[in-house]
C-alpha cells in the first residue's frame, strides 16, 4: 500500500510542499512533471500553498488517477508519485529525500580520474524565457510539448526569468538531435506568435537535473552563504561570478598589469577544511559537488606564502599544512608528497607528484614532450615568512612561468612575484602547493611575465591549445585571461547567513 494523506500529513511532507512550491507555476510544473493532470487540481486564486496542497493530496489519496505498475512489480499511487517528483527536484532537501526515486540518475558523477564508466549521453531540449511566464503560458506550453511527445524533466525558473528542460524517448543520435530541433522551432514559432520571446537548444546530458538546495559557499573573508534555487547542471563559474559580486573590487584586485584577477572554487572538506579545486567549465554536478556540500571562492593565486608572525611558528605552520595537503591529495587520488630536511624546524621539502604536463621539445619545431612525473624543491629563507619561499622545478619542464633546467642562472626557479604584491594574511600553504600541481597542468599560468617565453608562445598556437585543453585538462589562454568566450550566465540567488 502507498502512502497516505493522513501520512502526508503527519509527517509534514504537506507543509513541505507548500514551502517549496509555493506559486501557481511552479505547483503546474510539479504536477506535470509527476504526470499528474490537472483536472480538479487547479488553484484557486484565494487559495493559500499549503491549503491548495491539502486538497491536492486528499484528492490523489481519494484515487484521483490511476496506480502506476513499477517495474519491480509494486504499485505507486498518485500521491506516491507527486512526493517522489518533489523529492527529485530537491535530492538534498532532508523531508523528502526518503520519497525520492530510488537508482535516480541524479547521484554525483564519479571524479574524472575513476575508471568506471560515465552514464551514457541522451539529448534534451532546453527552452529559455528572458521574462518569467504566467500561469495559462506555462500550462499552453506544457501542453504543447507533450503533445509532441516531450515530458517536462527540470523547471529551473526564478522571478525574472525561466528555462525548462524537456526529452524524449531516446538517447543520443543524430536522429534524436534533428527531431528535437524541429520540434523546438515548431514550439519557438508558437510562442513568438503568442509574444512570447524564447530562445532553445538541443544539449547532451548523463543526468536528470536536480537542485541542490542546500549549498553553502564561503567567501574570500570567511562569510558563509547558501545559495538558493540552484540547479546541478550551473556550472562552477556561475557561482564563482555571483559570490564575485557581492565583493568589493579589493577581495580580489587586478594583477600587476591591471588585468582581471580570476577567482577560483574549491569543494570543502568537511573533516579537515581542506580544498579541492574544480574546474570552471564543469556542472556542479561533473564536478562531484553534492547537496548540503560547502564550497570555497578565492583569488587565483599564482603562487603563494604564509606569514605568521614569527619564525617557528611559521616553520610547524608550514609543516602540518604541507601533511595535511598530502593526506586530502590522497584522498583526492593525486600522488604528493612532501620530504622535509629536518623533521622539527624543516626549511627545505623536496615535492613530488603525478600530474599531466609538458616537459620542453627534443628538437626545434617539435611538440613538447608528454610527462607526469614532477619533483620540486622548496626552500624557505632565513627572512621567512617576511618573504615568500622559494620553489625551484627538479625535473624538466614546459612552462612560461618555470626557468628551464639549462638556465645558468636559477635554473627550474618558479615565478612567484604576483603573490608578493597580493599577498593576503592568514592564507593556507596548501594554496602554493595546489598552484604547482595547476601549473604543471597549465591550468594557472602568466603570458606576459614568465620566464621562459618559448613556452608562453607555444601555449597561443594551435598546437598548444589543443595539448593543453585536450591531453594536459588545462586551461587555454582565452580562459586564463577570463571568461569571454563562456556561455550566458546564470541568475543565481545567494543568501548571507549569520
Amino acid at each position: 500500500m502507498g502512502l497516505t494523506f493522513k501520512e502526508a500529513l503527519a509527517q509534514k511532507l504537506i507543509d513541505e510542499l507548500a514551502r517549496l512550491f509555493d506559486n501557481d507555476g511552479s505547483i503546474i510544473t510539479l504536477l506535470a512533471r509527476a504526470e499528474i493532470p490537472e483536472g480538479r487540481l487547479r488553484m484557486s486564486a484565494s487559495m493559500a500553498p499549503r491549503d491548495y496542497w491539502i486538497h491536492a493530496c486528499r484528492e490523489l489519496d481519494r484515487g484521483m488517477v490511476a496506480p502506476r505498475q513499477l517495474e519491480d512489480g509494486s504499485r505507486q499511487n498518485g500521491l506516491d508519485r507527486l512526493i517522489a517528483a518533489a523529492a527529485d527536484h530537491y535530492p538534498g532537501n532532508d523531508v523528502l529525500r526518503p520519497y525520492a526515486t530510488e537508482n535516480r540518475s541524479t547521484q554525483p558523477r564519479q571524479r574524472p580520474d575513476d575508471s568506471s564508466q560515465a552514464p551514457p549521453q541522451r539529448q534534451q531540449l532546453e527552452i529559455q524565457f528572458l521574462h518569467a511566464l504566467n500561469v495559462e503560458q506555462v500550462r499552453d506550453l506544457l501542453q504543447l510539448c507533450q503533445r509532441h511527445g516531450l515530458r517536462l524533466e527540470f523547471d529551473a525558473s526564478s522571478d525574472d526569468r525561466s528555462q525548462l528542460v524537456f526529452t524524449t524517448d531516446g538517447s543520443e543520435s543524430e536522429s534524436t538531435t534533428e527531431a528535437l530541433l524541429t520540434i523546438s522551432q515548431q514550439v519557438l514559432d508558437v510562442l513568438l506568435g503568442q509574444g512570447v520571446q524564447a530562445s532553445s537548444r538541443v544539449v547532451s546530458a548523463h543526468f536528470r537535473d536536480y537542485y541542490m538546495d542546500p549549498l553553502y559557499v564561503e567567501g574570500p573573508d570567511q562569510a558563509r552563504f547558501e545559495l538558493e534555487r540552484v540547479p546541478a547542471s550551473t556550472r562552477v563559474r556561475d557561482v564563482i561570478r555571483i559570490v564575485i559580486d557581492n565583493y568589493h573590487d579589493d577581495f580580489f584586485p587586478p594583477d600587476q598589469t591591471g588585468a582581471p584577477r580570476r577567482a577560483v572554487l574549491d569543494q570543502v572538506n568537511p573533516n579537515d577544511g581542506s580544498g579541492r579545486r574544480l574546474s570552471p567549465d564543469d556542472t556542479l554536478h561533473e564536478a562531484g559537488v553534492r547537496p548540503h556540500d560547502t564550497v570555497r571562492v578565492s583569488p587565483d593565486a599564482r603562487a603563494g606564502a604564509v606569514n605568521p608572525n614569527r619564525r617557528k611558528e611559521a616553520l610547524v605552520a608550514v609543516k602540518n599544512q604541507l601533511i595535511d595537503f598530502c593526506d586530502s591529495a590522497a584522498a583526492n587520488r593525486v600522488e604528493f608528497d612532501a620530504t622535509a630536511d629536518d623533521p622539527d624546524w624543516p626549511t627545505e621539502y623536496l615535492l613530488t607528484f603525478r600530474v599531466p604536463s609538458v616537459a620542453p621539445p627534443a628538437e626545434p619545431g617539435s611538440a613538447p614532450i608528454l610527462i607526469e612525473y614532477h619533483e620540486v624543491l622548496m626552500t624557505l629563507p632565513a627572512d621567512f615568512p617576511v618573504y615568500a619561499p622559494i620553489a625551484q622545478w627538479q625535473t624538466p619542464i614546459y612552462h612560461p612561468n618555470i626557468r628551464s633546467l639549462d638556465e645558468r642562472d636559477a635554473p627550474g626557479l618558479v615565478c612567484m612575484g604576483e603573490l608578493q604584491h597580493s599577498y593576503r594574511p592568514g592564507l593556507n600553504f596548501a594554496v602554493l602547493c595546489q598552484t604547482l600541481i595547476d601549473m604543471a597542468q597549465y591550468r594557472n599560468y602568466v603570458l606576459h611575465e614568465g620566464y621562459n617565453t618559448a613556452a608562453a608562445h607555444w601555449a597561443q598556437t594551435a598546437q598548444g591549445r589543443h595539448i593543453i585543453v585536450d591531453q594536459l585538462g588545462g586551461c587555454s589562454h582565452e580562459q586564463v585571461y577570463g571568461f569571454d568566450t563562456a556561455p550566458p550566465a546564470r541568475s543565481l540567488t545567494l543568501r548571507k547567513l549569520d
